[in-house]
């Protein structure tokens, strides 16, 4: 019974071979005729040795489980599919950006027609603005022009030759021409015509005082009331430093506080430059007492009402006296 056992063992051993063990390794034993020596052979015979089989694990990829392959499929699978996932979720996303951006980019586009559009308005208004601007206030007036140098006589004598040889309908040059013309010339005057044209020079320097003098002569108080008007209106735009013209007989309008204190002060500091008066006037005027300051605006506003009378006077003396306004009311009778 014992022998049967053992030899069908020993044929499961060799139709079924383990893993770890190896075909080198299973030898077989020659049975003896004694009963017992088979069973000691294949008792110590390590190659028929049966190990214990191992428990089949449910674990992925485990060997025994059937399973292990199709778990691993399903897993890849799985993150295939969390990939695609994440690539169609970035790919929104771009979109999305793309989107904003080409939004904040019309928004620019936009603001920026909008400047331009802004802007050409404005550019517009202005030009109309400029269209129906006032023409600059011109004296009618030609007073005579003082002499400033003598190449200013030189160049104003070689224009009046030019002008006397010009054929009819001829035009002269161009100033800046004329001027590139007639610098070489009088760089190249001889020393008798450079002293004969500065005894000309002093001469008519001279006699400008005259020549102004007379020319005012000439002029009405109503001429004169009108180029103050126009000198006024130029020196406000910054066209002219000209002073108004003095009508003769004209009162003179009362000095100002400032100005009768600085006379006042002004023989007290006679040993400093005007300059240095100037600063010590102005030191003293501000700390002066206000008693003092409203006794001359006081005095002031007596000698400007009186002012005021007088020049009304005068003007309607002079029929210079200007119409009533349309809004004026009426005088009582």
């Amino acid at each position: 019974m014992r022998v049967t056992q053992a030899i069908r063992l020993a044929k499961l051993s060799l139709a079924r071979p383990t893993s770890t063990a190896s075909p080198s390794a299973a030898r077989l034993v020659p049975l003896a005729p004694s009963s017992t020596t088979p069973i000691r052979a294949l008792s110590s015979s390590s190659s028929l040795a049966f190990p214990p089989r191992k428990a089949a694990t449910t674990t992925s990829g485990g060997i025994g489980s059937g399973q292990g392959g199709k778990v691993e499929k399903e897993q890849r699978k799985r993150d295939k599919e969390a990939k695609l996932l994440a690539k169609a979720v970035r790919s929104v996303e771009l979109e999305k950006e793309k989107l904003k951006a080409a939004k904040d980019k019309l928004a620019a586009v936009s603001v920026a027609a909008k400047s331009k559009a802004k802007a050409a308005k404005a550019k517009k208004a202005a030009a109309k603005i400029a269209a129906v601007k006032p023409k600059k206030p011109r004296s009618l007036l030609h007073p005579p022009k003082a002499v400033s140098n003598p190449w200013i006589l030189y160049l104003s004598d070689y224009v009046s030759n030019l002008k006397a040889k010009l054929a009819p309908g001829e035009k002269l040059p161009a100033v800046t021409t004329l001027v590139v013309e007639a610098a070489p010339l009088y760089r190249n005057l001889s020393t008798e015509d450079r002293t004969a044209l500065l005894v000309r020079f002093q001469a008519a320097k001279d006699a400008f005082p005259a020549q102004y003098e007379a020319w005012k002569a000439t002029l009405t108080p109503q001429m004169i009331k009108e180029e103050n008007v126009v000198r006024t209106q130029r020196r406000k735009l910054n066209l002219s430093s000209k002073r108004n013209l003095r009508i003769e007989g004209e009162p003179k309008r009362p000095l100002s506080p400032f100005f009768r204190f600085s006379l006042r002060e002004r023989k007290n500091l006679e040993h400093l430059t005007l300059v240095e008066q100037s600063k010590e006037i102005a030191q003293l005027w501000r700390a002066i007492a206000p008693e003092d300051k409203k006794a001359l605006e006081d005095e002031y506003a007596v000698e400007h009402v009186k002012y005021k009378e007088i020049k009304r006077v005068w003007e309607e003396e002079n029929g210079l006296a200007s119409p009533p306004a349309k809004d004026a009311p009426a005088p009582e009778e």
